[in-house]
């Protein structure tokens, strides 16, 4: 069945996302199979 919602293969960029509803939005995405790209304010909290 295809999926009008698909994430599969999508680029998502989330800013905020070492912690908080940032860091839960960019595990659910990448879950679904979207690509990730974070911004955080050091190298460290990107981990």
């Amino acid at each position: 069945m295809n999926n009008l919602f698909s994430l599969d293969n999508k680029t998502v960029l989330i800013t905020g996302a070492s912690r908080g509803i940032g860091f839960l939005l960019a595990r659910g995405l990448a879950q679904q199979g979207a690509h990730i790209l974070i911004n955080a304010t050091t190298e460290e909290h990107a981990r």
